[in-house]
């Protein structure tokens, strides 16, 4: 079955850094005689870095404590289908993925101080740290390559420390996509009492990641280099880099004017604490948006889209439109006024992004209304908040309980009610693989040094004695022995 005339020229002009866009239809309602479809665009799954292999050295009091990890890139993919990857006219099953030949170097590098080329940067990957307790986080220190042990290596130093102190470590990294894996500062407790209430030292750590960068998509296109962004959160993304609608061949430039749909960054959290729910595991994450979005107005709906991947939930066929893998929470304010529920809402990808679902008005796992306990969006302090129960009702999970991590990317774009692309995307950000987990090490006191062996110079008569000992032989002491 092929797919709809809409759906393949979206796909087709939706290629972006991370892979080709596929399509996430938001669900259609008709009203009156007209037909209202809401479609949203939905990356391939961003491959960000993966760490592995944490050890770390003995703690002790006053002394210093390495930690070793493995960490890499990891190849960023290109879904295609037709000819060359053309990417028209294709069924379902037609879908393939390919390493992203745009991209290079793909895997993309970890950047670091013993990087080689446009992969040496200072302050990747960090290393945070904290005794005790979450609020006597430090400086993070920065992790460097060994070639010797091929490893990343950090030093924190256990200064002022005691026996039974414990140390928590948690490992941020970015590679050179401006992709971020973050591990939390405490896997137990979320960022978010509520939508206004925020506490940052749990939640993923600020990145430079934009620094990293040594290549990064803007408006579908590959760009070489590294744009300047801030680096107030995890993801980080340039500002006025809004995309225009398509033209007729696909291809968009950046536009001023869409503030209110330019993200400048994000960063997550996931644990217990929101006040609703103050038992049960939450997952947060806030966006910072150019300007306020619009609670009404006529003409095209700005919608914002947070998608998770959780990587314990299996994708057959990574390269298709169908992911099973999938959750997104669509927040289009406007759309309030068609009705139907659409302007908050967290949806099962497993379900919206099958041919085969009948209604995908049915794929609804949450509905934000004010007696929705489980699910809240607002705005805040300048930023999108977004709050959802981790175990969802239909026995699934936003963040997977065995790899403990939920990968992230957020994108804005515009639905067009009448004429024109029906969706397009206006800013798309790197992924972030958030991890609800990290390291602690209990410290111990050094041990005692074992006393000096003092070789005797007595036992030995007319010399001194070549042993350690005074050899004992029974009671009485041999001849010549003093």
């Amino acid at each position: 079955m092929k797919k709809r005339t809409d759906w393949k020229r979206i796909t087709r002009r939706a290629a972006v850094a991370l892979a080709v866009a596929v399509v996430l239809g938001c669900g259609s309602l008709a009203v009156g005689s007209d037909e209202v479809k809401f479609k949203f665009d939905i990356p391939t799954i961003p491959k960000t870095p993966k760490i592995t292999d944490i050890t770390n050295s003995t703690a002790v009091a006053g002394a210093s404590m390495k930690v070793y990890a493995t960490i890499v890139g990891q190849e960023q993919m290109q879904a295609c289908c037709g000819v060359n990857c053309d990417r028209t006219d294709c069924a379902m099953a037609e879908w393939w993925g390919r390493p992203d030949p745009s991209i290079e170097p793909n895997p993309p590098c970890i950047p670091n101080p013993n990087g080689v080329g446009s992969c040496m940067r200072a302050g990747n990957p960090k290393l945070y740290y904290y005794i005790n307790e979450v609020a006597n986080t430090g400086p993070a220190v920065t992790m460097s390559y060994s070639a010797d042990s091929g490893k990343f290596e950090g030093e924190i130093s256990l200064a002022g420390t005691t026996e039974g102190d414990v140390v928590y470590y948690y490992i941020v990294a970015v590679d050179g996509r401006g992709n971020v894996t973050s591990q939390l500062p405490n896997p137990d407790k979320a960022s978010c009492s509520s939508v206004t209430s925020w506490n940052a030292s749990y939640e993923t750590a600020a990145t430079s990641n934009c620094s990293m960068m040594s290549s990064y998509e803007r408006c579908s296109a590959n760009q070489t280099g590294a744009p300047v962004c801030g680096a107030s959160y995890s993801v980080n993304d340039p500002t006025g880099d809004t995309c225009g609608e398509p033209d007729a061949n696909g291809n968009q430039t950046v536009v001023s004017g869409l503030q209110i749909l330019d993200v400048g960054g994000y960063s997550a959290s996931a644990g217990k604490g929101f006040g609703d729910l103050p038992t049960d595991d939450v997952v947060c994450a806030k966006i910072k948006l150019g300007a306020q979005p619009p609670q009404s107005g006529a003409g095209a709906i700005e919608g914002y889209l947070m998608i998770f991947f959780n990587p314990d939930i299996t994708d057959p066929n990574p390269a298709d439109i169908h992911f099973p893998n999938a959750f997104a929470i669509s927040f289009a304010p406007k759309a309030e006024s068609v009705g139907g529920n659409l302007d908050k809402v967290l949806w099962s990808g497993d379900c919206v992004t099958n041919p085969n679902t009948p209604d995908p008005l049915a794929c609804k796992i949450f509905v934000g209304t004010d007696a929705e306990a489980r699910f809240k969006v607002g705005y805040s302090n300048n930023e999108l908040r977004l709050i959802s129960k981790n175990s969802l009702p239909n026995g699934k999970t936003l963040i997977g309980s065995s790899s403990k991590s939920s990968t992230m990317v957020f994108l804005t774009g515009k639905i067009q009610l009448s004429g024109g692309a029906p969706f397009y995307v206006v800013d798309l950000t790197p992924g972030l693989d958030l991890i609800k987990d990290n390291r602690s090490a209990t410290v111990k006191i050094p041990d005692r040094p074992s006393p000096p062996i003092i070789k005797s110079t007595t036992c030995q008569t007319g010399g001194v004695g070549s042993s350690s000992t005074c050899v004992k032989q029974g009671t009485v002491a041999p001849a010549g022995v003093v």
